[in-house]
């Protein structure tokens, strides 16, 4: 943990696409998003997250994924996830009254406007 968040790092095919991201919440530990299959078994690019798996390749989780039709997460299971008319995040929800908002500056950066109990 650095400073009460987890260390993420992400991987991205070709394309572009996140294909994996590996959360260190405690040193030496690891979690990691599998690419989706089609049922055929052949591989597709895509950013969507079907299920968590730790470094021994034992799946830990089935992710009840939600996404729109633009192809954007709109929920986790734990959060929901809310964007603007440019497919940009603009909040997070985890419960009613505990959201995090999100807006942007000029150059597009990202500024997250969050409560200290919301942990993302």
């Amino acid at each position: 943990m650095d400073g009460g968040r987890a260390n993420r790092r992400f991987e991205y095919d070709r394309w572009g696409n996140r294909t994996a991201v590996y959360n260190s919440p405690q040193a030496g530990t690891g979690q990691q998003i599998q690419q989706a299959t089609l049922q055929q078994g052949a591989g597709i690019p895509t950013n969507r997250l079907t299920n968590i798996t730790n470094r021994n390749g034992n799946i830990q989780t089935q992710m009840p994924q939600v996404y729109d039709a633009s192809g954007n997460l709109t929920h986790d299971g734990q959060h929901n996830y809310k964007y603007d008319g440019e497919g940009r995040i603009a909040y997070v929800n985890k419960a009613a009254l505990n959201q995090a908002t999100c807006s942007y500056d000029i150059a597009t950066i990202r500024n997250l406007l969050a409560p200290r109990n919301l942990s993302l």
